[in-house]
This record gives structure tokens, sequence and C-alpha cells, in this order.
């Protein structure tokens, strides 16, 4: 599954849901956020590694994509990887195969993976900076997250909702007016910003 949409509509939390609407596991998703993952560390957090590969102290390290087995995997702005990680996931959506670094032999494992992206994969797709194959590979479900300028019909609701979870459940009422100033704002940091208005 690819989610895709500005920063701030809200991937995350449609991605954790996603998860707990299919999933028979009890146990949160293994979320990675890959804003950031240079190869080596990536890799490492990814994979994992064996005990004492490059350090005597270094303990036996289980990665995220082992970790999610029997469970989802979110990877949160997956465009940002590199394209040695890109080949990484890629293998790992292809095959399931898992072999930590160090290791002579790996696992399969059985997950579900979710994917965000608050970039335009088919432009980063021709301009060579994302893998087509593993464009293909994650996107056989997109569900795009329109931004909230969109969707100003949902905002007083959306509104409403946040008050109750910040008062712990407390109904709270919203005036005319103040409704109106938040249906007439455009949003540009969507339902984030939206959720720091109203706290």
């Amino acid at each position: 599954i690819l989610i895709t949409g500005e920063t701030g509509t809200g991937k995350s939390i449609l991605a954790a849901d996603i998860h707990i609407q299919n999933s028979t596991s009890k146990r949160n998703p293994v979320v990675v956020d890959c804003t950031g993952l240079s190869t080596d560390i990536g890799a490492i957090q990814l994979l994992g590694q064996v005990a004492g590969l490059n350090r005597r102290d270094v303990p036996l390290t289980r990665g995220a994509l082992e970790s999610a087995h029997g469970n989802s995997l979110i990877l949160e702005d997956i465009s940002a990887l590199n394209s040695d990680l890109q080949g990484l996931i890629l293998r790992f959506a292809e095959t399931g195969y898992v072999q930590r670094i160090g290791a002579l032999d790996g696992r399969t494992v059985n997950a579900r993976l979710i994917t965000t992206s608050n970039q335009d994969l088919e432009t980063l797709v021709e301009t060579k900076i994302f893998r087509r194959d593993l464009f293909h590979r994650i996107n056989t479900i997109e569900i795009v997250v329109p931004p909230l300028r969109d969707r100003r019909d949902d905002i007083a609701e959306l509104a409403s909702y946040f008050a109750r979870n910040i008062t712990q459940g407390t109904d709270v009422l919203f005036t005319n007016a103040a409704l109106r100033i938040l249906i007439e704002h455009d949003w540009p940091g969507n339902v984030r910003e939206l959720l720091n208005v109203i706290r």
C-alpha cells in the first residue's frame, strides 16, 4: 500500500489505522522514518546485524524488517531513501527474505508493507531519483490523501474530534464565527496545523 499526500495530511495516522483495521496482530506496527537514513546506518536499522561484526561489544541486532514478521511495516517518507536502500527494500518486497549484515543466512519474513510519501514518486521515477521497479512494487494500492483546503466540509468535524481528544472526552462547542474562521483558512500545514490550532 502506498499513501501519498502533502506534509501534514495525516498519512501516518491513516497507515496506523490500516494496520489496526486489517491486522490480526495485537502488536503496534513497526514504523521506520526513512528521512535521514544513510546507507550504512539505514541498512543496519532495516536488516539488523550479527553480534560483534565491527566491535566485540556490538550485540546481535534485529532489524525493522525482521521485527515486522507477522505484523505491519510502515516506511514513512520512502521517497527519502537513497538508491542502495531502495534496492534493499525492493528485494524484501519481492522475496520477503531478510539477511542480517554479517550473517551467512537469513529468514523469510511475512509482513504487510505500508509506505508513505509526501513527494510525487512518479516524477522521482522519471528523474531517476526513485527506482521504477520499487515504485511499481509498492504501488499496488495507492491512497491519495487530499490537502485539508480541498476538504473544507471535514474541518468542523475534525476540529470537534481533536477538541474531544484534547479534553479527554468533553464535548467542545465552537461558535459560528470560530467555525467560519477555521473553514475559510487555507491550512498550508493541513491536519497537523489544524490540530495545533485546536490545542
